[in-house]
């Protein structure tokens, strides 16, 4: 066989092989963008709304360094799994240019060198998301005693119409597991009477503003949801508010 000939048998067995390993590449890189979608699509149905972002790489040379990281964030108006490359160029002053992708929109190699750090964005994110849920029901609980005492505090309930104490206790505590601000509002009623099948439960005028909450139609059904279970009976919302001084002057 002429060189020549070997020259050309040996590029063409070369193409068949590249074409041979494309394959394979592309197989492997649409079935690991067929998982980030279905990542994707669970973490948004959790509707988080948390940005993270880990490091997965660093590189620099005489003129500038950079970094690449994995990130869960708003790009292009849509929450998902993230890539950005973050560049200082030494020679320039601040700030340092910022190029982000969606995960599937970004450079092959930069996705396969990030596959291996989604485990750790998962933990960082859920670590994060349960530190700022803390921080809520602490900054909760605190406007929470505020909005009591500005209201003038717990009142004592004093009065029951076919309804028992531990009745009206165990109404409040299945509320407070959906609800502890709603819960807390219901410790203000002085009355409460279960009659005709209606739940009605009086409040002194001085409960004000927190009073609100329970006109909200889902807050009331799950109040009468709650007293229904516990009474065995039908049991609508009814909210009355009294002036508790022109009352006890009136007797």
């Amino acid at each position: 066989m002429a060189s020549g000939d070997q020259k050309f048998a040996k590029i063409q067995s070369n193409i068949q092989a590249l074409s041979s390993a494309a394959n394979s590449l592309n197989k492997a890189s649409d079935e690991l963008s067929e998982i980030v979608i279905f990542l994707d699509e669970a973490l948004r149905k959790m509707n988080i709304g948390l940005s993270h972002w880990v490091t997965v790489g660093n590189w620099s040379d005489e003129l500038r360094n950079a970094r690449n990281e994995l990130g869960y964030d708003k790009v292009n108006g849509k929450w998902g799994l993230s890539l950005r490359t973050i560049r200082n160029d030494i020679s320039l002053a601040p700030p340092p240019r910022r190029d982000e992708w969606a995960f599937n929109d970004a450079p092959r190699d930069m996705r396969l060198q990030a596959v291996d750090q989604i485990p750790d964005l998962i933990e960082g994110l859920s670590k994060k998301a349960f530190d700022l849920a803390a921080k809520i029901d602490e900054k909760t609980n605190k406007v929470r005693e505020l909005a009591l005492a500005i209201a003038g505090g717990p009142s004592l309930v004093t009065h029951r119409v076919n309804i028992t104490d531990t009745q009206v206790q165990e109404i409040k505590d299945r509320v407070r597991k959906t609800s502890k601000f709603v819960a807390e509002v219901l410790e203000q009623a002085h009355s409460w009477q279960h009659v005709q099948g209606e739940l009605r439960i009086y409040f002194p005028l001085a409960a004000g503003g927190p009073l609100k909450s329970l006109q909200n139609d889902s807050v009331a059904a799950g109040i009468s949801d709650a007293a229904r279970q516990v009474l065995n009976a039908p049991a609508t919302l009814v909210v009355i508010v009294e002036n508790l001084a022109t009352s006890k002057r009136g007797k």
